[in-house]
């Protein structure tokens, strides 16, 4: 008869491990989220879930990147592959 030992942590899932800082108002904000969480997630956990959220949700006027930029250029009559300094305005 064999039996396996089961390991520590988290189980093993098809994942990457991504090590970043956090700004200290960043920080406040996570824990002040989790601080309203039922079940108080750790904080890795809770910007796990934070950014599934954010995923999920639709883009809002606030948006800003590279898909902005592109809609106010289309709506400027600019070609996005014109996209400038001169231009971004």
């Amino acid at each position: 008869m064999s039996s396996k030992i089961s390991g520590r942590g988290r189980p093993s899932v098809d994942s990457e491990r991504i090590d970043t800082r956090f700004a200290r108002s960043l920080l406040i904000g996570i824990d002040a989220w989790i601080a309203k969480q039922p079940d108080q997630p750790s904080r890795p956990e809770a910007v796990r879930r934070l950014v599934e959220k954010g995923l999920a949700a639709p883009p809002g006027p606030e948006q800003i990147g590279a898909d902005a930029a592109t809609a106010a250029a289309a709506q400027k009559g600019i070609s996005p592959d014109k996209l400038n300094a001169e231009n971004d305005g």
